[in-house]
């Protein structure tokens, strides 16, 4: 299987680079942008892609709209270096891990203010607002506390929602593997329908967004039903004062089938034959951004807070039950300003967490942190910036993270970079009290500390760009859930240290036309990790295995006419416990007007595979949809 997902990249890399031989050198300047990205760093804002001295992977809604996906969570699965492990598909649960750390080391933010949520990363995916309202996906690989703050251990993924997208969007769809129920004889189908509509006003745009999706999932106890509600604007008061506003709301339940306890049978029943489990959340940020004396502020407010009900029988309530109910309010003021040496960047953050839990207690903890930062450019070739984060938090004290970037032009097109930074993260209410059939909180968790060095480089033609990188990964006190042997009980410890060697190179073309009736572009990347586990224990542990080692991407797009569109999209993954599966995703879409038909066909091959805790995925899926654009 690798071996033909290895030729398979080999040969779409090769048509592609032949299919250009015209290709044209365009002139950079500070202010290009690749493909419109402008990304949306805290403090050093409207930077591109090419300017920025990070790993940075970027997805738009045009790239995301030609995906066989249907939630945020399944298109992360086609962003290098990224791992998304589903209990089940659809976004009704996933967890996110970016170069091979855990789901609890990244960080979700929304329009650049952080959404976790302090009682367990498997909240991360939870979005309020549906994938037909997200204009931009960024995803910030490397210890990026100095950018962030706390949680960015491995990384950070952004989602932008802009008000400013006018007009009427809908998205209709239902799919099925034409399978029945082996208990009740009921059909497989899930459905679902996404709907945005933007409007403006001489000062304010608005963007309304809703989602309903349902289904009785792939297979036994699978069932979902999830809604989501989305309002945003903003205000030009005038070219130097504007004010963002958004809040969205996201209501998820679902059949939870072995997700937190090895299924006895894998094909059909657990131990949680009947578990169910109710999400919702909700998110609201106010913020706004100031021209001042030649500073830029940019102050936010946010407030997030997330019920989590599940239920072990749902039958009888009464058996087994955990209710979480966190609350999370921020307060940030980030600033920066323009001098002799380049440009300086301050920031200040303050965090409120409080969760009341049946089964965690009811417990609070608060969070200072301090940014400062200064941007040097050393002519017109060199640029460097160091930077602190200083961070208070009221159960682990005084911590200081220092990180340093840099980059050097070889020429107009082509950059070397290095990124190196120290970051951390706390560990959650589960780590540290749950209780459950199978596991035991352990209350004297340190935090996770890390050291990441890379080293990189950049291309961007016109018609193609190429990013390549290695880095090295040293993570102190990992808290990894483990136990002696599997009679026993999981418990969370911290183990000594997990180091990562990683390498990463993918190339990506823009659209190239072949000839007046043809085009096509072309995604292809290769991510591999190596993590060692430096453990006092002997035993197993309950995630670590699952991190990536090996992954492929290739993603082709062809289209014909402007009419036809095909996406073929190949994957090949192996994790460190040494589980591997290629899976081949398709969609074949028809335009006429402002209305598109399309069939996706996800695992056309039919693979068997499972993610987590033994948990079978669906094989193949088919799905038809409408889209509707005025």
């Amino acid at each position: 299987m690798k071996k033909k997902g290895l030729l398979a990249s080999f040969l779409m890399y090769s048509f592609i680079v032949l299919a250009q031989p015209r290709m044209e050198i365009l002139i950079l300047r500070d202010t290009f942008s690749i493909d419109g990205y402008q990304l949306n760093e805290n403090r050093f804002k409207n930077r591109s892609i090419w300017i920025s001295n990070k790993s940075i992977s970027t997805m738009s809604e045009k790239e995301m709209s030609k995906l066989p996906v249907r939630s945020l969570a399944e298109a992360l699965q086609f962003v290098a270096g990224v791992s998304i492990l589903q209990r089940s598909p659809g976004g009704t649960q996933a967890d996110l891990s970016i170069d091979g750390g855990t789901f609890d080391q990244s960080l979700v933010l929304i329009n650049g203010i952080k959404s976790n949520d302090v009682q367990t990363g498997h909240h991360q995916l939870n979005l309020p607002f549906p994938m037909i309202a997200v204009k931009q996906v960024e995803v910030y690989k490397g210890a990026q506390t100095r950018m962030f703050g706390p949680g960015a251990l491995t990384g950070a993924v952004n989602f932008v929602v802009s008000p400013q997208q006018d007009g009427l969007k809908l998205h209709v769809y239902a799919g099925s593997n034409f399978k029945r129920d082996t208990i009740d004889q009921s059909s497989y189908m899930n459905q679902g329908v996404q709907a945005s509509y933007g409007f403006k006003s001489k000062k304010m745009n608005h963007l309304i967004a809703t989602a309903f999706e349902s289904g009785t999932g792939y297979r036994y106890n699978t069932a979902f039903n999830r809604n989501q509600w989305l309002y945003a604007s903003d205000y030009t008061i005038n070219p130097n004062h504007k004010i963002e506003f958004l809040l969205g709301f996201n209501y998820n339940q679902f059949g939870a089938n072995a997700f937190y306890v090895p299924p006895i049978r894998p094909d059909t029943f657990s131990r949680e034959a009947n578990a169910q489990e109710t999400v919702q959340t909700l998110f609201s940020s106010l913020q706004s951004f100031h021209k001042i004396n030649k500073w830029k502020l940019n102050p936010r407010l946010s407030f997030r807070k997330n019920n989590d009900d599940y239920i072990f029988i749902r039958q009888k309530p009464s058996v087994f039950r955990n209710l979480h109910i966190t609350q999370t309010t921020q307060l940030e003021l980030h600033a920066s300003k323009k001098n002799r040496f380049g440009e300086l960047g301050l920031g200040v953050e303050g965090r409120m967490d409080d969760i009341n839990s049946t089964n965690l207690g009811q417990r609070n903890r608060n969070n200072i942190g301090l940014y400062a930062e200064q941007l040097f450019k050393i002519g017109r070739k060199v640029e460097m910036s160091p930077g602190i984060y200083t961070n208070y938090n009221s159960d682990f004290g005084f911590k200081i993270f220092p990180s340093f970037d840099a980059h050097y032009l070889v020429s107009q097109r082509l950059k070397i970079y290095t990124h190196s930074g120290t970051s951390m993260r706390n560990p959650t209410y589960t780590d540290w009290y749950y209780r459950g059939p199978s596991n035991d909180g352990n209350p004297l968790l340190l935090p996770e500390q890390s050291f990441q060095t890379e080293l990189g480089i950049k291309t961007f033609q016109k018609k193609w760009n190429v990013n390549a990188y290695g880095f090295y990964r040293n993570v102190d006190q990992l808290i990894s859930w483990v136990r002696p042997n599997n009679m026993s009980r999981y418990r969370p410890e911290n183990i000594l240290r997990a180091q990562t060697l990683g390498t990463h190179i993918s190339i990506k073309t823009q659209e190239v036309i072949l000839s007046p009736k043809w085009s096509l572009s072309y995604l292809g990347a290769y991510t591999f990790l190596n993590t060692t586990l430096l453990m006092p224990l002997i035993g197993e542990t309950k995630y670590e295995d699952n991190s990536l080692r090996h992954q492929w991407i290739n993603s082709l797009n062809v289209n014909v006419k402007s009419k036809v569109f095909l996406s073929l999209n190949y994957r090949f993954i192996e994790h460190l416990n040494a589980t591997q599966y290629g899976l081949l995703d398709t969609r074949i879409a028809f335009k006429h007007k402002d209305v598109t038909c399309y069939l996706d066909v996800n695992n056309l091959l039919d693979v068997q595979f499972t993610q987590v805790n033994s948990i079978p995925l669906p094989g193949t899926w088919f799905t038809f949809g409408l889209k509707y654009k005025y």
